[in-house]
């Protein structure tokens, strides 16, 4: 007999990969001669960097980003083929990466996934990025953490000169310019 098991990652607890590696091994304990094919999907939230950099044989890239409270944590994403950049909103902006008393949309941020954005096409150079943005803390960032931290937003208070926090901050922004994410000669 053959099973395949094609499972998405369970929210905050385990990766598509250990999903598969449970399923197999329960099933071999019933059915020891069943031969198993393990293939690990993505919704495009948790596990896609996984996910893609397996099935393509890319490589992983990590950096230091905020999570949605502003601390700093290690993250990483993926590099395909080496001019693709794969970032997980989930990695750095995820709702496991929170407390269930954290979890307060006025107070987080997506600044983090903005971060690895920064790092993938201004440090690094690349020009095509697949982003997964499901599994975040919010999915209507826009950028804005990013151009705040570059000093591109218009706010009363602050003028662009400190972080840029969740919706309570986002109430004194008066617009964002996304016409000024250039960075020599290459366009986003």
């Amino acid at each position: 007999m053959r099973i395949v098991i094609a499972p998405d990652s369970f929210k905050g607890s385990l990766s598509a990969a250990e999903v598969c590696n449970i399923a197999e091994s329960a099933i071999l304990k019933i059915m020891p001669t069943t031969e198993i094919i393990k293939i690990s999907i993505s919704d495009g939230g948790e596990s896609l960097v996984d996910v893609l950099v397996k099935h393509r044989s890319g490589e992983i890239v990590k950096i230091k980003a905020k999570d949605p409270l502003f601390r700093e944590i290690m993250v990483e994403y993926g590099i395909l083929n080496g001019e693709i950049a794969v970032i997980e909103m989930a990695t750095a902006s995820g709702l496991p990466l929170l407390n269930s008393d954290e979890r307060n949309p006025l107070i987080t941020s997506t600044y983090g996934t903005g971060e690895m954005i920064v790092d993938a096409v201004i440090n690094r150079g690349f020009r095509k990025i697949i982003l997964g943005i499901s599994g975040g803390v919010r999915s209507s960032e826009r950028c804005r953490s990013d151009h705040h931290r570059r000093g591109k937003n218009r706010c009363s208070k602050c003028d662009g000169k400190s972080d840029f926090r969740g919706w309570q901050a986002r109430k004194e922004t008066a617009y964002s310019d996304h016409r000024n994410f250039r960075r020599s000669g290459r366009r986003v």
